[in-house]
């Protein structure tokens, strides 16, 4: 829906209407438009031609849905504002299509000098603006997770002209507005940075307590050689989430922020049946497009066998959850365990309950019952509590801990947000294999350990492949259980050899290096001809916007060219024939170019994964110093490096959309949750994004 003052075509007519109850008297007359409106809220309002009805103002949207009550009256002053908050209150998705036409007028208003003379000027003899105390404020209701009725509370009040006694009161629906307004603000302002960028995205579902289910998605993109992530908001689902809908419902968040497939690299989700059916969908909306499974998820089908007793485990998890539910359920045990622990350890800790549905979780349970194994016996002794574990149940379990810590490591490793962690994943796994299999080979392991071991190989090469030599490049072309793709993606091991951290190859076989090393080099061809294309036609017509989305839609076109090509073949032969022997000149250059590049990159020594000073080392921030020596490397190394290995990004949005419908809020407008989960993650992320701009100057 557009804004549109002045009405449709034909909107001038008269229309007849009947009488109408309202304030106590009958309306009914002609309806016409309002020619002289300049608000844009006349979009949805007709007034009365005839003058006895000149106080009332009937609103469209409500005579269309045939309500009791669609005339308003607004008085002799004719004030908007008394319209405004009829949409307000009773056409939520119209009062968002106003608010940000109105964002967008004072936008335009604001950045061109010449209008400001056309302005009137602000009443400041009458009332004293506060913006900075507002923008304060709501941004402490917004990242505090506070309710709007806290600026109605008279203790807050009483704190607020306390310390200053001209502080404006601020009614509940003021802040309303003012979040819609900062809403619309940052929501342009994201639009603004992702034009024309290359950029990866998150995507994961989710229900509140209201049994309302939303959909998320992030955004993230090298600007600069700096990360950043930025979240589009939530949509709420209608009805079923089918892998069409989950596409749907991520087509309108990028619609928000005005983007599109032609510029997104990768999509990464959770790999459950719909996400993965979604998806095969969202690769068909581009051929340049790529789609991972989320990593994290993928480790967690290979631990969650650990989460289970086997008949060789003696019932060691079931027993050990029942211990952890003991304490859980008494708060003298607990009292207890802390003071042991407080006197044994110096720190006092108390037991860990495990989830089948979050990461890591059984890790953290065994390994908090192995610190507090000593502590747990003699409380046991003491009589305190009637459980423990057998001698051979403690055994299993400090097993079981030591084969789950590599997969802790990696799944919390590669669900980070501020660093590269794509290229990470092959070692990763190279380094969880090796250990599995180290141990599977043990002389020493017992026969629990081998039953689970056995089994966490099995899922583990069902997931990933088996990482012989000569397979690791092709795995990704098979699937596996419910339609997931085996192995490595394909994006995943460019990515590696592309970060200088670990384009040494460790976890990609010699022969498979050689295949990845050669999508890289075709790649860097195609963004030599695109870079090339650019060049030409931004030299031609001046115009240097969109640079990103322009060499998206080159590769979209690339395709064609071939059969354009034959199309043409038997127009001119000769000079067809001159025209192919100098593309073939061309294109032989920018392999030479493209060879030559990858030589001297592969030739540069590797980056220590610490520094000399033991700090983490970034590789993005070795590209910003050799962008120059490798640019068709460096261009690969923007988009590649950006993609995140985990959907943790999307997760960690419902978790703060969890904090923001919490129990006590749980009938929140789906469209108000959207503006708080929006504005908790985004301005955070906007004034990270503007300080690194600023430092660059």
């Amino acid at each position: 829906m557009e804004l549109n003052i002045g009405g449709d075509e034909g909107a001038g007519s008269d229309e007849e209407v009947p009488p109408t109850s309202i304030s106590g008297f009958k309306v009914g007359g002609t309806l016409i438009n309002n020619f002289r409106a300049k608000n844009d809220v006349w979009q949805f309002f007709k007034v009365y031609k005839e003058k006895n009805f000149s106080k009332v103002a009937c609103c469209m949207l409500c005579k269309d849905a045939d309500a009791s009550q669609p005339d308003i009256t607004y008085g002799t002053s004719h004030s908007t504002g008394v319209l405004e908050r009829h949409i307000y209150r009773h056409h939520e998705e119209e009062n968002s299509l106003l608010i940000a036409a109105k964002r967008q007028k004072l936008l335009s208003s604001n950045s061109s000098p010449a209008s400001s003379s056309s302005v009137q000027s602000a009443m400041t003899s009458y009332a004293t603006p506060c913006p900075l105390y507002e923008s304060m404020l709501l941004n402490w209701i917004v990242m505090t997770y506070q309710p709007f009725s806290t600026v109605e509370n008279n203790s807050f009040r009483e704190m607020v002209t306390s310390l200053n006694k001209k502080a404006p009161v601020i009614s509940r629906e003021k802040i309303q507005k003012l979040i819609s307004n900062k809403y619309h603000d940052t929501r342009l302002s994201l639009s603004s940075i992702l034009k024309g960028k290359h950029y990866s995205m998150t995507c994961d579902g989710w229900t509140s307590r209201a049994e309302v289910g939303y959909t998320t998605g992030t955004v993230h993109l090298i600007h600069n050689w700096k990360l950043h992530h930025f979240v589009l908001g939530l949509h709420q689902k209608n009805g079923a989430s089918t892998a069409q809908d989950v596409v749907s419902y991520t087509e309108e968040l990028m619609d928000k922020v005005s983007i599109d497939f032609i510029s997104r690299i990768c999509i990464t989700t959770d790999t459950e049946a719909t996400m993965v059916s979604a998806g095969k969908l969202f690769l068909e909306k581009s051929n340049t497009m790529n789609w991972g499974g989320c990593l994290d998820h993928l480790l967690e089908l290979v631990t969650k066998i650990a989460f289970n007793d086997l008949a060789e485990t003696e019932a060691t998890m079931a027993d050990a959850r029942s211990l952890v539910g003991l304490f859980s359920r008494s708060t003298q045990a607990t009292r207890k365990l802390r003071e042991e622990s407080k006197q044994r350890l110096g720190v006092e800790y108390t037991v860990i309950q495990d989830v089948c549905t979050r990461w890591w979780s059984t890790y953290a349970m065994g390994n908090r019952l192995l610190t507090l194994k000593d502590c747990i016996l003699i409380l046991n002794l003491r009589g305190d509590i009637e459980k423990n574990l057998t001698d051979g149940q403690w055994k299993v379990l400090q097993d079981i801990v030591a084969l789950l810590k590599p997969f802790m490591i990696a799944q919390r490793l590669l669900e980070g947000q501020y660093y590269v962690t794509i290229s990470l994943v092959p070692y990763v796994l190279h380094k969880i294999r090796t250990g599995l299999n180290e141990a599977f080979d043990s002389p020493a392991i017992s026969e629990a350990l081998k039953a689970v071991l056995t089994k966490m190989l099995l899922k583990f090469v069902e997931a990933f492949g088996s990482g012989s030599d000569g397979a690791v490049a092709s795995d990704h072309l098979t699937r596996g259980p419910r339609q997931r793709p085996r192995g490595i993606p394909k994006h995943t091991l460019i990515a590696s050899l592309l970060d200088p951290r670990t384009k040494g190859g460790v976890g990609i076989p010699a022969t498979d290096q050689l295949n990845v090393w050669e999508w890289i080099e075709s790649e860097m061809v195609i963004v030599t001809q695109e870079v090339h294309v650019l060049e030409a036609a931004i030299e031609g017509t001046g115009v240097a916007e969109n640079h990103d989305a322009q060499l998206g839609q080159g590769r979209q076109m690339r395709a064609h060219e071939q059969d354009l090509d034959d199309f043409f073949s038997d127009i001119a032969p000769v000079l067809h024939g001159a025209r192919n022997c100098h593309v073939a000149d061309a294109e032989r250059q920018r392999n030479e170019e493209a060879a030559m590049e990858l030589r001297l990159y592969k030739s540069e020594p590797l980056l220590s994964m610490k520094d000399s000073k033991g700090e983490w080392s970034d590789p993005l921030q070795w590209w910003a110093g050799n962008q120059h020596k490798f640019p068709s490397l460096a261009r690969l190394a923007s988009m590649y490096l950006a993609i995140p290995a985990s959907s943790a990004p999307s997760e960690r949005v419902f978790t703060s959309a969890g904090l923001t419908i919490a129990k006590d809020r749980a009938r929140l407008l789906p469209s108000r949750a959207d503006e708080l989960v929006f504005l908790h993650d985004s301005l955070p992320a906007l004034k990270r994004y503007n300080d690194g701009m600023r430092r660059m100057g």
